[in-house]
């Protein structure tokens, strides 16, 4: 069996009212609501746990995508992959996806892939997910009944690539 390290990054700085004053985490959280001084240490105190996780023993550390939340800061995980290629030596780097229906082109995705496992010294392993709606609907505008479609294509182009 393997055991992962799995972070949405999530923003722990919201106003002690949130609730009361804001529909939700997702998609429409104001941006003057987050402080970029904070949410530097907040990267790094994220690093500092995934590089924690590897000497902890765990066998992978897992990071995702997701877009305009306080759920996760991570629109991009494959720089938090590239940032831990450095910094860890031992577990797998598992990015459990890009929103590849987003891309364009996805054959992009396929090259930041191929980097990572070149970088990590083989370590990496990609994740395929269709996306939430939230981030593939809602913040990135995808109609919702082509989603599925361009992901096909998206993922056959990637794994030809």
């Amino acid at each position: 069996m393997k055991v992962n390290w799995f972070h949405l990054m999530p923003y722990p700085y919201l106003p002690d009212d949130f609730k009361e004053k804001y529909r939700s985490v997702w998609v429409d959280v104001p941006s003057e609501l987050y402080d970029p001084e904070k949410g530097h240490v907040v990267y790094n105190d994220y690093l500092d746990e995934l590089e924690y996780a590897e000497k902890a023993g765990f066998d992978g550390l897992c990071v995702n995508e997701h877009h305009a939340n306080a759920y996760g800061l991570m629109p991009s995980p494959n720089l938090m992959a590239a940032a831990l290629t450095r910094r860890t030596s031992q577990a797998a780097l598992i990015v459990l996806g890009n929103s590849i229906a987003l891309y364009n082109p996805p054959v992009r995705v396929a090259e930041e892939f191929a980097m990572l496992d070149v970088m990590s010294g083989g370590r990496f392993i990609a994740g395929f997910p269709v996306g939430s709606s939230m981030d593939t609907n809602f913040a990135y505008g995808e109609s919702p009944v082509a989603l599925r479609d361009k992901y096909r294509e998206a993922h056959d182009l990637i794994i030809q690539s």
